[in-house]
């Protein structure tokens, strides 16, 4: 996954987990990555981890922000 920053033309609103997700998005990642560095940032259960990375980036996704 990487987001497509020059295509961006609207305003995305993230809170502490969204911007550390996208900050790890300037490099190609995986859905696993993403979790694993969630878990090893954050005080947080593999399954608020999950759910956190597929919140942010189903939004990205909806927006055409990130590339699948």
């Amino acid at each position: 996954m990487e987001p497509e920053q020059a295509n961006f033309k609207g305003m995305l609103q993230t809170n502490k987990t969204g911007a550390f997700l996208w900050k790890l998005l300037q490099q190609e990642q995986t859905k696993e990555s993403l979790v694993k560095a969630m878990l090893e940032h954050y005080e947080m259960t593999e399954e608020q981890a999950n759910k956190d990375v597929e919140t942010f980036t189903s939004q990205l996704l909806k927006e055409g922000i990130l590339e699948a």
